[in-house]
């Protein structure tokens, strides 16, 4: 038999052999694998991600901005038309970032954005 460095193990192997193994009642196999037969059995229905208003108003957005782009003027944006903003022009004409910065800001931005949206997906499925 083999030694034991701590006294614990030794006593907890003790006990066991004392206790035994009970076997299980007959029929205990079958019912589990009824149990998962029957879960398998559940299906869920497959729902999309995005519905066919989100599709449509996602379409709608992608038209007017090919809209936008295309045949109305340069001149009639607005973007065109702010006036100097003083002070905030000059220091921000100064700035250089790197690339990878603005990646990096662009995804934290992204990610942020979508944080509201995916606790409430994780709010949904709970319930």
């Amino acid at each position: 038999m083999e030694t034991f460095k701590d006294p614990k193990d030794a006593q907890t192997r003790k006990y066991l052999n004392e206790a035994g193994i009970d076997k299980a009642p007959e029929g205990t196999y079958a019912a589990i694998m009824d149990q998962i037969t029957a879960l398998n059995a559940y299906s869920i229905a497959y729902k999309p991600l995005i519905s066919r208003k989100g599709w449509l108003a996602i379409i709608g957005v992608f038209a007017l901005f090919l809209v936008g782009v295309f045949w109305v003027p340069i001149e009639k944006f607005y973007l065109n038309n702010i006036p100097q903003l003083g002070g905030l022009d000059e220091l921000l004409g100064q700035l250089q970032v790197s690339n990878t910065t603005l990646y990096a800001v662009g995804f934290l931005g992204l990610f942020l954005l979508q944080l509201p949206f995916l606790k409430r997906l994780l709010d949904a499925q709970k319930t």
